[in-house]
């Protein structure tokens, strides 16, 4: 993290990781605005989480409410997920929060289901809850990951069964099976599987979702850098599993 000055201004840069940026955010950037620019009142941010709808898109839904300047919104990419952060300033903290809520309000109508969580609340930890809500065991199946799909669910899911497969890289229709036949062997309600197959000009990932007899299935050709294809294909299959367990409650 680093400040620039000039006489009358700061450009200030800080690490993209969302823990690393929220301390240093509430440590050192704000009592540092503080002191430099006199500052008083309050300054408050709240981060609403999306999942399964691009930046660009996100970008035309609320392109108007980035030209705000109090509260001001505000876009951060992930693989497969995108942040819009809110801050807010104000004399007291009812009249930043009343502020953020009525930006939030907005964004939550035009947007809808895309957004899982706010602040520290991932992915995971959501499909976790749902999975318990619903009294259901998963197993996942994997290849050419490196497991992240299971790594991104420990401790965040005590009902998981993690497969993973380091050889013969089966097809969309195999990966069906696959999950088909592990999910009655291993008694489980929940059966997810990714396949990245990495090519030497294009990266092709194939996803599946088994909620007990229900299969979401897709396959598609993944265009940003190859290293992010896991993450991103991490992502599209837990939002895949997260609307059919939503639609499952209702």
């Amino acid at each position: 993290a680093f400040i620039v000055e000039t006489e009358n201004s700061a450009i200030i840069s800080l690490p993209g990781v969302p823990a690393e940026l929220s301390v240093l955010l509430e440590s050192e950037v704000i009592p540092y605005l503080r002191q430099r620019f006199h500052l008083t009142g309050v300054i408050k941010a709240r981060i609403l989480r999306t999942v399964g709808i691009g930046e660009s898109s996100l970008d035309e839904k609320i392109a108007d409410l980035e030209l705000l300047s109090n509260p001001t919104v505000g876009l951060a990419a992930h693989p497969g997920r995108v942040d819009i952060r809110i801050t807010a300033k104000g004399d007291d903290q009812k009249e930043v929060l009343e502020k953020i809520s009525e930006i939030e309000d907005i964004v939550r109508q035009r947007i809808g289901d895309a957004i899982f969580g706010t602040d520290e609340e991932t992915l995971e930890d959501v499909i976790s809850d749902l999975l318990s809500q619903n009294s259901f065991k998963m197993i996942t199946i994997e290849s050419g990951t490196d497991g992240l799909l299971s790594k991104s669910l420990k401790g965040a899911c005590d009902q998981c069964v993690a497969v993973e497969l380091l050889s013969d890289t089966p097809n969309i229709e195999e990966l069906e099976k696959l999950l088909q036949r592990a999910t009655q062997e291993h008694g489980v309600d929940v059966g997810i599987g990714i396949i990245v197959h990495n090519a030497r000009d294009h990266t092709k990932i194939d996803l599946a979702v088994l909620l007990q007899d229900r299969f979401s299935v897709h396959s598609r050709t993944y265009g940003g850098a190859p290293k992010n294809a896991p993450y991103w294909a991490t992502s599209q299959v837990l939002a895949n599993l997260r609307r059919l367990l939503i639609s499952e409650r209702s």
